[in-house]
């Protein structure tokens, strides 16, 4: 009986423990920011000479790790905030990534881009309002960062991949959320890098997702050490793990930069033309969208939140 009790307290305790780690990395991450080259915060287990403790910390990514002695005091990283571990991982994030050849039906995690463009990504999934059929994307490919009209066409493949207008055009710009550019705190607050696109017709793309040769089975949400997948336009299959949730993550849009809350980072499992990627979990679960990234580590927008604020879900059939 005791040892019930016991389990369920730690149970509590833990939860208690990840709750506030939450609240540190959505509301505090200025404390972080503040500090030479950190890039983001987020909810994770703390490594301990490469072995993973299961211990929940506040894992803070940064561009470059340097020796303590080189930082002033003002940009020391505490090994304790607030009571809570830390453990600092280099992760330098930048700009956010944008099978090649043509395919029809065309099916997802192949190549795409707007016409007359050489912005390229990955078809995340087929998704719809309850009326039309889409593909998903990102707003930085589909869109251009918010810089491309509602209707413009969409090809597959993408320009770069050698996809040619007219001939090639597979759907069109619908909607996008706008990404707020503007700095880390002017409070421009973004969750999602996300467009779709309307299909030309229903039969010229699958809902299967290539390689895998699998729909999405549904939505899930991610947890810390998750075994998870993607397939992409660039790497094709990779497998890795989730290292942090509820991440605050800073990523650079050429000149500027904007603020993602409530992002998933995994070990790095993605390179330039993999961005749109759909991360799923071992069982074909959806969890994020794949938004950028560096050979350290992969940042995805949580899937609950694109599927919300576009008012869609995934077509798993």
């Amino acid at each position: 009986m005791n040892f019930i009790k016991n389990m369920y307290c730690n149970k509590c305790l833990c939860h208690i423990l990840n709750e506030r780690i939450n609240y540190i990395c959505r509301n505090e991450y200025e404390f972080f920011f503040r500090k030479v080259n950190v890039v983001g915060v987020g909810l994770g287990y703390k490594t301990i000479n490469g072995i993973c403790s299961c211990r929940p910390c506040i894992k803070v990514f940064v561009s470059n790790k340097r020796n303590f002695s080189s930082l002033s005091n003002n940009d020391l990283i505490p090994r304790v905030y607030k009571g809570i571990e830390t453990d600092v991982v280099k992760a330098n994030v930048s700009i956010p990534y944008s099978l090649t050849h043509k395919i029809r039906p065309t099916l997802c995690g192949y190549s795409v881009g707007p016409e007359k463009s050489t912005k390229t990504g990955s078809i995340a999934c087929l998704v719809t309002d309850g009326f039309s059929r889409f593909l998903l994307g990102n707003n930085h490919v589909l869109a251009k960062t918010n810089s491309l009209a509602i209707g413009t066409p969409i090809i597959q493949p993408s320009g770069e991949d050698k996809g040619k207008a007219k001939v090639d055009v597979v759907a069109h710009l619908a909607k996008f959320i706008p990404i707020k550019l503007g700095g880390i705190f002017k409070k421009e607050e973004n969750y999602v890098d996300c467009a779709i696109a309307r299909l030309t017709e229903k039969s010229i793309a699958s809902p299967k997702i290539a390689i895998i040769d699998m729909s999405p089975r549904g939505v899930t949400t991610p947890k810390v050490n998750q075994t998870v997948k993607k397939v992409g336009r660039t790497t094709g299959l990779s497998i890795g793990k989730i290292l942090a949730i509820n991440a605050t993550q800073k990523i650079e849009y050429g000149m500027k930069s904007a603020l993602f809350k409530n992002q998933i980072v995994t070990t790095p499992m993605a390179e330039e033309g993999d961005s749109g990627a759909l991360l799923l979990d071992e069982n074909n679960y959806a969890v994020g969208l794949l938004l950028g990234g560096s050979e350290l580590c992969s940042i995805y927008n949580n899937i609950n939140d694109v599927l919300s604020l576009l008012s869609i879900s995934i077509i798993t059939n």
